[in-house]
């Protein structure tokens, strides 16, 4: 099969991407009409960019979801099983290690506060604690319909805690352990860095290593810092492939907070690209080309995540 030929899939050289998970964001008003990137203070990212090619690559086939599982897929090429993804909840469920049989039903659940003596009466169903506000919700269906397993979900939670939670991502899980990536693309040692379990699945499915970093949480107080060290010292350790995922942006913008975008990508200027582009310059004999994109954009004046192509920096090494 002919695969998509994308720069940062190239195994000539070893690659450094970074993710920027939802940071492509339309313009807002309390922006002055601009968007998160175009007012942010982002002198070192504003410098590659007349050292490299600036391109757009549409990560959201026609028809699909606008979903992180599915644009992540297609970064990493594989397009055609991203055309054919069962839903979100299945790739989470994987990267927290839970190990579904197949056709198992199961649903992400958003929850903020999940409180230690919170027990879910099982003839509802089995909600599995995840990181974060993301958990795993595993409907009982011997005795009631899909539908009636979330409300009484949904009731029970509220009458417990308060809190009303969000269910969605449906997925049925089947067929989400793919090619692997180093058989694919013939990269000898790639690694995944993220915070967060979507991202840890896919990883999974692809059978590339996770790298897990102290203080790195998916949220706006992650340790990015850490993250830029953990990938400069796997390309340093011999590493060719290192996909550095930060959740931050997505989870601002899903806040509907334009301004908190632009602060965290202010930050990741600081403290991932800035360290990168100058650890870069003092190892030419083995720096790698970098590449710096969003997944998908995620509106911040709707908090959803839009099908539109996003915007891509690749520097070869």
């Amino acid at each position: 099969m002919e695969r998509i030929s994308l720069p940062w899939l190239d195994n000539r050289y070893c690659q450094l991407i970074i993710l920027l998970d939802g940071a492509a964001d339309e313009p807002h008003e309390l922006l002055g009409g601009k968007t998160p990137f175009e007012v942010a203070s982002m002198p070192y990212l504003k410098r590659l960019i007349h050292q490299g090619f600036v391109g757009e690559y549409q990560t959201i086939p026609a028809g699909c979801i606008p979903s992180s599982e599915v644009a992540n897929l297609m970064i990493l090429g594989y397009d055609d099983e991203a055309k054919n993804v069962e839903g979100r909840a299945g790739f989470e469920a994987l990267g927290l290690g839970l190990h579904f049989s197949s056709s198992t039903l199961c649903y992400r659940c958003d929850l903020h506060h999940y409180p230690s003596n919170l027990c879910i009466p099982k003839e509802i169903g089995i909600l599995y604690r995840g990181v974060g506000h993301r958990h795993i919700f595993r409907p009982n269906l011997e005795r009631q319909t899909e539908e009636q397993a979330i409300a009484g979900l949904q009731k029970f939670i509220q009458l417990t805690t308060l809190e009303s939670p969000h269910i969605w991502g449906r997925s049925i899980v089947q067929g989400i352990r793919f090619e692997p990536f180093q058989q694919r693309y013939h990269f000898r040692h790639p690694y995944m860095i993220s915070a967060v379990p979507v991202m840890w699945g896919i990883a999974k499915a692809l059978s590339i290593p996770i790298e897990f970093v102290p203080g790195a949480t998916g949220e706006t107080d992650s340790n990015f810092r850490g993250k830029a060290l953990q990938a400069m010292k796997l390309i340093e350790e011999g590493s060719d492939f290192v996909y550095l995922h930060i959740e931050a942006p997505d989870e601002a913008s899903h806040r509907k907070n334009p301004l908190e975008v632009k602060e965290i990508l202010e930050r990741i200027d600081y403290e991932v690209i800035m360290p990168i582009t100058e650890w870069r310059t003092r190892i030419p004999d083995c720096k790698p080309a970098l590449t710096i994109l969003p997944d998908h954009y995620t509106s911040s004046t709707t908090g959803r995540h839009l099908d539109k192509a996003v915007p891509y920096l690749h520097i070869k090494s």
